[in-house]
C-alpha cells in the first residue's frame, strides 16, 4: 500500500492580535471601495474560510483594478468606472520593479494596524458584551464579534481622536511603510 504524501504549509501563523490589528486602514476613496463589501464578507465570513478568502479575492480584485499600486498610501487616488467582467491586461514591467509591485500589492491585501490592543479592543469587548446582554440581533450564540462590529467600533474610537493624535497615527504609518521598503529594497539588493 502507498503512502500519501503530506505538504507542509510553509505559511508563517500570524498571532490572533496581529490579525485583528491588521484591519481598518482606508478612509477617503478607498473606503469608498471597500465599505460596500463589510456586510457580504462578514456573511461570506460566517460561512467558512474558503468562502471568506473566495469574497476577499473578489474585493481585492476590484481594489487593484480602480487604485494602481504604484499610488502611495497618503495620496488620494482617482477613481474610474469598475467592470468586474472586464480583462485586466497585464503589465509588462522590468524583474525588479515586479517584485516591487508583488510586494506592494501583498502589503495592501491585508489590513494595517495602530493602537489595537491598547485603544480598540476594549472598546470592542465592552460594546460586544452590553450588544449580547441586550440580545442585539447577530449576537446570539456567537462568542466574539465578527468584522464589521469590529470595523464600526474602532471607526468610532477614531472619529473621536483629537487631530493631532490622528496625525500622529497617520505619520507612524507612513514611517513604518518608509522602513518596511527599506528593509525589503535592501534584502533585493
Amino acid at each position: 500500500m502507498a503512502k500519501k504524501s503530506s505538504k507542509k504549509r510553509s505559511r508563517q501563523r500570524i498571532p490572533k492580535e496581529d490579525r485583528q490589528n491588521l484591519r481598518l486602514w482606508a478612509e477617503g476613496v478607498r473606503e469608498q471601495i471597500l465599505r460596500p463589501h463589510l456586510d457580504k464578507y462578514a456573511f461570506e465570513r460566517d460561512l467558512g474560510w474558503v468562502k471568506e478568502r473566495a469574497y476577499l479575492q473578489k474585493v481585492c480584485n476590484e481594489y487593484h483594478a480602480r487604485v494602481d499600486w504604484r499610488v502611495e498610501d497618503h495620496e488620494e487616488p482617482e477613481l474610474g468606472p469598475y467592470d468586474p467582467e472586464a480583462l485586466v491586461e497585464d503589465e509588462t514591467l522590468p524583474d525588479d520593479e515586479e517584485i516591487l509591485k508583488r510586494a506592494r500589492i501583498k502589503l495592501l491585501n491585508k489590513f494595517m494596524r495602530e493602537s489595537h490592543a491598547e485603544k480598540i479592543a476594549p472598546v470592542v469587548a465592552e460594546r460586544w458584551a452590553e450588544a449580547r446582554a441586550n440580545n442585539e440581533p447577530g449576537t446570539a450564540g456567537k462568542k466574539e464579534p465578527k468584522a464589521g462590529f469590529r470595523a464600526a467600533v474602532a471607526r468610532e474610537v477614531f472619529a473621536a481622536l483629537p487631530g493631532e493624535e490622528k496625525a500622529a497615527i497617520a505619520q507612524r504609518a507612513k514611517n513604518e511603510a518608509s522602513e518596511a521598503k527599506k528593509a525589503y529594497d535592501a534584502a533585493v539588493k
